[in-house]
């Protein structure tokens, strides 16, 4: 018999004896090869790619065989890849050898002369390894073409000594390979249908930046710090009088000279008379004209700031750090106020150390009058919108586009989205370093101050109404 697929479905059936002889390459129908003797080279019925391929080595269907109730992936680590099925194949095959179907795809019916698999039914083993020219050849496409290249240039006397051609398989073995050896690829399949393009480095490349960015600004800040501090010392001043009037004008405040704030000597105090302000021709001796009478009928009272009852500032350590330039946290200013018996409610009142102006601290804006929101002059934001809640204007932009608006943060943690988008003035805490704090301070009364020069005329009157 010259078919050993038969003789293969008789052995996984359990009816007949099979050994493998690796030292001559054989494999043994029956004792001693009785039944039949085939090369584990030689080529089967049993094509690849369910009939269109090439057709299997008996080497291939024997490790099937072995491995015939695996899982394809155990199959697969445990088989090389030249004895080895496709993927497509396995299920089939396994079936087919099982037993449990009569016709696979794979399995040809063509002549067995026509597959190249005739060999004699017996024959006596060899002791020489089967060579490359015992193997059918199947020439790739490129190979055909090399061939025919070969067989050109052989033609043309191109070589001094001709090469027989039955020797032609291994050298257009090495021809080819010693081609493929200096090929590179440039493109696949893949390469050329997907993008290529990797999004994720631009996101990392701008949390780079940012960081960077963060930086560069905490170091400039320190750099403007030490340079107040050397001018400080020389002068003789106090460390915690440096560069006022850098801080205000870097708030956006303008120059500090404008406000009547003399700095250095004057430790910061108003200079004479700079709080009196000129009267208007309203507020002379006489009848007092309809424009007087209007402004005489609103209700007076000092400016107004409204802070959050959960917040780095809140009413209970608000002037800790606006009039004694010393943040406090608010936790601990509450139980401070507590232990020494003081009122711990949540309206208060704190002064400008500067100009000695007075201001009022209210929390609940939900409460407030008209007349009252007529008095605000700043707001400090928490950072969640539901602060607004009951306001007279619900929305952010309303309220800080009427008022001013502050957001205190620790300068190690990052402002929040939402506020970044809010028209307010970012003020950063330190954490440890309580010299910062001054600085912290004069940008918020800076902003204050500016505010209030804006409309003198309606803010004075809260003035003389508090003088």
């Amino acid at each position: 018999m010259s078919d050993p697929i038969p003789l293969l479905l008789s052995y996984m059936g359990g009816q007949l004896k099979a050994t493998k002889d690796e030292a001559n390459g054989l494999l043994l129908f029956g004792e001693n090869g009785s039944e039949g003797k085939f090369r584990l080279t030689k080529r089967t019925r049993m094509v690849s790619d369910r009939g269109a391929g090439t057709p299997y080595t008996l080497n291939a269907l024997w490790t099937l065989a072995a491995h015939r109730d695996e899982k394809y992936a155990n199959y697969l680590r445990a088989t090389d890849k030249a004895n080895r099925v496709a993927f497509k194949d396995f299920t089939d095959l396994v079936k087919y050898f099982k037993g449990l179907t009569e016709t696979i795809p794979q399995l040809s019916m063509l002549p067995l002369d026509t597959m190249d698999v005739d060999e004699p039914e017996d024959f006596a083993p060899t002791t020489e390894a089967p060579t490359a020219l015992d193997v059918p050849l199947v020439l790739t496409p490129e190979e055909e073409m090399a061939k025919e290249a070969l067989f050109t240039r052989l033609q043309n006397g191109e070589f001094s000594s001709p090469i027989p051609e039955s020797s032609f398989r291994t050298k257009s073995n090495e021809i080819v390979d010693s081609v493929r050896a200096l090929e590179q690829p440039l493109y696949t399949t893949s390469s050329v249908l997907s993008s290529g393009a990797n999004f994720s480095q631009i996101l990392r490349y701008l949390v780079s930046f940012k960081k960077q960015q963060a930086a560069d600004q905490r170091s400039n800040q320190k750099k403007l710090v030490k340079e107040a501090h050397a001018r400080s010392k020389a002068t003789g001043g106090s460390r915690y009088d440096f560069s006022s009037k850098e801080v205000w004008r870097n708030a956006g405040v303008g120059d500090v000279s404008d406000l009547g704030i003399s700095l250095g000597d004057n430790k910061g105090k108003a200079k004479p008379g700079a709080s009196k302000r000129p009267r208007s021709k309203s507020s002379s001796s006489g009848p007092p004209t309809k424009k007087s009478r209007s402004s005489s009928s609103r209700p007076r009272g000092p400016p107004i700031i409204i802070v959050p009852t959960i917040s780095l500032v809140t009413s209970f350590n608000i002037k800790d750090l606006l009039v004694n330039s010393m943040y406090v946290a608010s936790k601990e200013a509450k139980e401070k106020s507590r232990k020494a018996g003081r009122p711990t409610d949540s309206h208060v009142y704190i002064m400008n150390p500067a100009t000695k102006e007075q201001f009022e601290v209210k929390t609940n804006g939900k409460i407030l009058r008209p007349s009252e929101w007529e008095r605000v002059i700043g707001v400090i934001a928490q950072g969640q919108e539901w602060q607004f809640k009951g306001w007279k204007w619900a929305l952010p932009a309303d309220i800080f586009g009427k008022v001013n608006g502050f957001y205190f943060h620790f300068e190690d943690e990052a402002v929040p989205t939402n506020v970044r988008d809010w028209n307010v003035q970012k003020i950063q805490i330190s954490k440890a370093g309580r010299h910062k704090d001054k600085a912290a301070s004069l940008i918020f009364w800076g902003t204050i101050e500016k505010a209030l020069r804006t409309d003198p005329e309606k803010w004075d009157q809260y003035r003389r109404s508090n003088a």
